[in-house]
């Protein structure tokens, strides 16, 4: 986009000239991906790159352990990163390392002293000064606020200080847009779908503020906060499902609502909430595609990728024990019946540890919810 070639740029004027970078902004506005493909394209002749991300367990010791590892003893008390190149070091969640009862980041304070003094003293040896040289320093942090650390000043002042915002609408759509239409369009399914698909990212923006303005984050739901990463999740799961089983527009239409489901309602705490994510959904959806699309895609919905039969070859030798397709559930019982089994075959194939569960309806919806988070690419989640 065009707020990313201008990081870019402003990276590749500042890092070569030793000058240490901080990006601060909200969460999810891209500030590690921007950091990350800039260092990604220096050229690895002459420079090495580490990242190393902090926590609140981070202390000072792990830190100088994890800066000593870049680098190599030059001559006398001169150490350098290895074979005459530079290393750029990129600091994620810098401000995160826990804040001492004296109001004291420690952590960050042997950084200061680093990017100051250009070097440390040795943990070996008490009293013996280190100097690093050919190093280059990279960070990134979000805003301070609503339980999050601010660093302290002496070290901020060390960094070419850059707040990333947002990226605009325009971007957004540029981002998504341009990919599902690709995916979607006309000339690879049919007219009715590559129509929906074209006003997919405006949907999806839409119930995205709205949800954004309405869910606002309280002491109670601090983690109320709805970014991109929200919105890249939403296409992530659009994705999942190959094209060949997207068979007309209302099928896209339920596998967005359901992916809307899992990444804004499945978010929220309580059933008010949960009841005005949904009811927000439709909305949307008949604001974009028309009330009778509407009640269309109205009802219970989910997708799941384990209801395939094992494929078997012309020989009778499997090919796939467990098939992946995403596609829609038409009935719950389907669901029940492979869960069962699936629990079965554990139970057969495992002496210790058996499994008696009772799949109840609620708990195949959370089953059908994990298993959806588990199959995704660097997917996580946390039951509460």
């Amino acid at each position: 986009t065009l707020d990313s070639i201008r990081y870019e740029s402003m990276l590749a004027m500042l890092v070569p000239k030793k000058k240490p970078v901080l990006f601060t902004g909200g969460a999810g506005v891209s500030k590690t991906a921007n950091m990350l493909q800039y260092l990604q394209g220096l050229d690895r002749e002459k420079y090495a790159v580490k990242m190393t991300p902090f926590s609140f367990v981070t202390t000072p010791e792990i830190f100088q352990r994890t800066l000593e590892s870049c680098v190599e003893k030059r001559q006398g008390r001169t150490f350098g990163p290895p074979g005459g190149k530079k290393c750029v070091l990129f600091i994620d969640d810098i401000s995160m390392p826990v804040i001492n009862s004296w109001g004291d980041q420690i952590t960050n304070e042997i950084v200061r002293q680093e990017l100051g003094e250009d070097g440390i003293y040795s943990l070996d040896k008490p009293g013996e000064w280190k100097n690093m040289v050919d190093l280059c320093y990279t960070a990134a942090m979000v805003h301070p606020g609503g339980g999050r650390n601010d660093i302290p000043n002496r070290l901020k002042r060390q960094f070419c200080l850059f707040n990333v915002n947002m990226p605009s609408l325009v971007a957004i759509d540029n981002i998504f847009g341009s990919i599902i239409r690709g995916r979607l369009s006309a000339s690879k399914t049919s007219d009715s779908i590559a129509a929906v698909a074209e006003r997919l990212t405006d949907a999806t923006i839409k119930l995205w503020k709205e949800t954004s303005a309405k869910m606002l984050p309280t002491p109670a739901k601090f983690h109320y906060q709805f970014n991109m990463r929200e919105l890249s999740r939403v296409f992530a799961g659009v994705f999942e499902a190959p094209r060949e089983s997207i068979t007309d527009d209302r099928y896209l239409v339920s596998l967005w609502r359901h992916e809307c489901e899992r990444v804004f309602t499945d978010k929220l705490t309580n059933a008010k909430d949960k009841e005005w994510e949904n009811n927000q959904i439709l909305q949307v959806v008949g604001d974009v595609y028309g009330t009778e699309m509407a009640g269309d895609v109205d009802g219970s919905c989910y997708f799941v990728n384990f209801l395939e039969e094992p494929r078997f070859d012309d020989e009778g030798i499997c090919e796939d024990e467990r098939p992946k397709l995403y596609r829609q559930v038409l009935d719950v019982s389907l669901v029940r019946d492979k869960a069962l089994a699936f629990q079965t075959q554990h139970n057969d194939e495992t002496k210790v540890g058996k499994l008696e569960l009772v799949l109840f309806d609620y708990a195949l919806e959370h089953l059908m919810r994990i298993s959806r988070v588990i199959s995704m690419d660097r997917g996580s989640m946390m039951l509460v």
